[in-house]
């Protein structure tokens, strides 16, 4: 009876002791292990909205994030992320840009390789360091990936201002006012015919006495006056140019000595004072010669 209930107790400790000698194992393997993440920057000059793809590949086998594509704006930075490294070693990849197609924009083509260096920690577990370098400059570390972008679109045109207004031609001034025709004075007045004097009647001499009559002085005849020579109508003097030109001239009244001064142009009343002078003159000679005879004959 003892032997049988030991040999069931002996089958129940060694579960036991198994277990115990196998815990800590269990333990250590939980903390060798180790997460990492992968920093992406893209930068951006210039302005866009465009979104930047980017992209991490690796060899097959190799521990990779949770997401194998990065999509990030300009001047973005994001991370690769997930990466779970169990032993130490070095992990490599390859990161690049997928290029887009934005017209005027210029993608950076770099290729980088990222080394994940995972190692073993004092405590026990792991760690790990990133180094990334271009392919074109490897010997240059760097502990994130960098893009660089450019937009550079064309300058837009300054709008050409629209031609000037011309100013229209300035107002040619008409003519200056021509002034009219000077009021030409009337032909002056044409004096008519001056009255043409009447024959000056020849002196008759006194009646000669007959010698036997006895020589009886007779009386001087005196000489008879010549005729007055007639006012003839006086020239009217033509009209004095006014400023209105349709304004009848008014005549202006002769002088009523003016037949007695001979104007220029006036024949008529110069051959009549020559009548009259000669006539005088005759008169002047015929009481001369009267005279005498009276003397001679007392």
């Amino acid at each position: 009876m003892k032997r049988a209930i030991q040999k069931p107790c002996g089958l129940l400790v060694l579960p036991v002791l198994l277990a115990a000698l196998l815990a800590p194992a269990a333990a250590k393997a939980a903390d060798y292990v180790c997460t990492a993440e992968l920093p992406v920057e893209v930068a951006l000059t210039g302005e866009s909205d465009e979104l930047f793809i980017v992209t991490i590949t690796a060899e097959e086998g190799t521990p990779m994030p949770e997401e194998t594509e990065l999509v990030l704006a300009g001047n973005e930075t994001g991370s690769f992320t997930g990466f779970t490294f169990t032993e130490p070693g070095d992990y490599v990849y390859t990161v690049r840009q997928t290029p887009g197609e934005t017209e005027y924009m210029t993608y950076d083509d770099a290729v980088y390789t990222v080394i994940i260096q995972v190692t073993n920690t004092e405590d026990g577990g792991l760690t790990y360091q990133i180094f990334a370098s271009e392919d074109q400059n490897p010997d240059e570390k760097a502990a994130a990936v960098r893009f660089l972008n450019t937009y550079a679109p064309p300058p837009k045109p300054t709008p050409t201002p629209g031609p000037s207004a011309t100013p229209g031609p300035s107002a040619t001034p008409g003519p200056s006012g021509t002034p009219g025709p000077s009021a030409t004075p009337g032909p002056s007045g044409t004096p008519g015919p001056s009255g043409t004097p009447a024959p000056t009647p020849k002196p008759t001499p006194g009646k000669t006495p007959t010698p036997s009559e006895g020589p009886q002085p007779s009386e001087s005849p005196q000489p008879s006056e010549g005729p007055q020579p007639s006012e003839g109508p006086q020239p009217s003097e033509g009209p004095q140019p006014s400023e209105d030109p349709s304004a009848a001239p008014t005549p202006t009244p002769a002088a009523p000595l003016n037949w007695l001064i001979p104007q220029t142009g006036d024949t008529l009343p110069v051959v009549a004072l020559a009548v009259v002078a000669v006539a005088a003159a005759a008169a002047v000679v015929v009481l001369v010669v009267l005279r005498k005879r009276n003397r001679r004959e007392h």
